[in-house]
């Protein structure tokens, strides 16, 4: 059996259609949702760091680091200190330490930072969803 040469070849059918899948989903979220899905990414690839640096993976984990760190640096960019300057003020503060504390476990080799930092982020992250579901008008289903 021929198949073409354009678009995704058989054996990643699946997963060019997840692909597709989670692209709509993040070309259509609020930006709440987004937050969200931030979160969820940044926790996964602190995670993802912890697994590969127990496999020994030092340049897998420095890239999970360096996914989560960037998902960080765009947290502080888009706070907006003209809404509440107090907040922002500590969020920055609290994303530069987990900044710190993922260079000093890529640094130095240890899970004890990125632990620390997956804790943080599972309670912002816990707090953030429970602001978006007050925030968010109940949406019907298609």
């Amino acid at each position: 059996m021929n198949y073409p040469t354009s678009g995704y070849p058989p054996n990643n059918a699946a997963g060019g259609a997840i692909n597709r899948y989670k692209s709509i989903g993040v070309e259509t979220a609020d930006p709440g949702r987004l937050l969200l899905m931030l979160y969820d990414a940044a926790i996964g690839n602190c995670k993802k760091a912890r697994i590969l640096l127990d496999k020994g993976d030092m340049a897998g984990k420095g890239t999970a680091i360096g996914k989560a760190q960037a998902i960080l640096n765009e947290f502080i960019a888009t706070l907006d200190y003209s809404v509440s300057p107090e907040l922002c003020s500590n969020l920055e503060a609290l994303y530069f330490f987990m900044i710190d504390q993922l260079t000093q476990a890529n640094i130095n080799k240890s899970v004890e930072p990125i632990d620390v930092v997956i804790k943080l982020l599972k309670g912002l992250r816990e707090a953030w969803g429970e602001a978006v579901e007050k925030t968010s008008s109940p949406q019907q289903m298609p």
